[in-house]
């Protein structure tokens, strides 16, 4: 069996700045960052199918199948979500089963309105750290 290689230059990865003062990609680089996105696509659609006939494999082999152990993979087969839900139809009845949950979260625009007109966060309120993180994605035209 043949070994593919997957091959990029991370110097070609570069940005170059247009007469509008706008960034845009070297072609080189985008070519670049184009293959490694067409390449995530297909590693991402071969997992996909992988996980789907080793879950169809051990369910045939075992009803109660809870994953696969190998040497540097671990593969479990797990159910995600509220194992229980409720019908609101019918909430007195359920009622002695629920706990009740509530969360506040802050309206944003309540709060830039307050700091624009007091140039100030009002008392309880902070600015939380965030960090600014790239994200690369195929345009929805050039998929496949």
């Amino acid at each position: 069996m043949k070994d593919n290689i997957i091959s990029v230059d991370i110097n070609e990865v570069g940005i170059l700045a247009d007469e509008g003062g706008k960034l845009v990609f070297s072609p080189k680089a985008e070519s670049s960052i184009l293959r490694l996105l067409e390449l995530q696509v297909l590693i991402e659609d071969a997992l996909t199918f992988v996980k789907r006939a080793i879950k169809e494999g051990g369910e045939a082999i075992d009803s109660g199948f809870r994953g696969v152990q190998g040497a540097k993979i671990s593969c479990i087969n797990r159910v995600y979500g509220s194992k229980y839900g409720y019908d609101a139809d019918r909430l007195e009845e359920a009622l002695p089963y629920l706990t009740e949950k509530f969360s506040y979260t802050v309206d944003t625009d309540k709060v830039d309105a307050f700091i624009k007109e007091n140039n100030a966060f009002p008392l309880g309120i902070h600015e939380n750290d965030r960090e600014a993180q790239l994200s690369l994605s195929l345009k929805k035209d050039k998929v496949r």
